[in-house]
């Protein structure tokens, strides 16, 4: 469970079914609920949930599908947040707006554990079940790094 930064909501992971739920952190009351599964429809428990103040997001590091989860608390989330957008032209068709709690999934070499953030939230570190090193890029998206280090 995480609340986010600005005291407004919580997050909960559920071990079943498998679903990250979010809540209004005054009245408990849900407000979505989320289902974690993969593209492909693997689906997923959640080992951990982080609140990423400078993101005003939540972090979602699933155990069972190598992503990790980006899920934006802002009132108004970035254009494109949940999806890849190539042109920003109103006209494109591409500048949709994300609806509330959209989540961005950050594919991975293998599902990690141990998470640790620098101070800006900007990487995170983890450790896979086989002990690979991984550092992923919150702002690219991606995995930079990788090693047994």
């Amino acid at each position: 469970m995480a609340l986010s930064a600005d005291g407004r909501y919580v997050l909960v992971a559920n071990h079943l079914p498998h679903s990250l739920v979010v809540l209004n952190a005054s009245s408990l009351k849900q407000i979505k609920s989320i289902e974690v599964k993969d593209s492909r429809g693997t689906v997923s428990r959640v080992s951990a949930v982080y609140t990423a103040a400078p993101r005003d997001s939540f972090i979602a590091a699933l155990k069972d599908i190598p992503e990790i989860w980006q899920i934006s608390y802002a009132d108004d989330p970035p254009v494109g947040f949940d999806g890849w957008v190539h042109d920003y032209r109103v006209d494109s068709g591409e500048n949709v707006k994300s609806g509330p709690f959209p989540v961005r999934r950050i594919k991975l070499d293998n599902p990690l554990g141990n998470l640790v953030f620098d101070g800006e939230y900007v990487t995170l570190t983890g450790i896979s079940p086989e002990g690979q090193v991984q550092v992923v890029d919150l702002d690219l998206g991606r995995t930079t790094k990788r090693g047994s280090e």
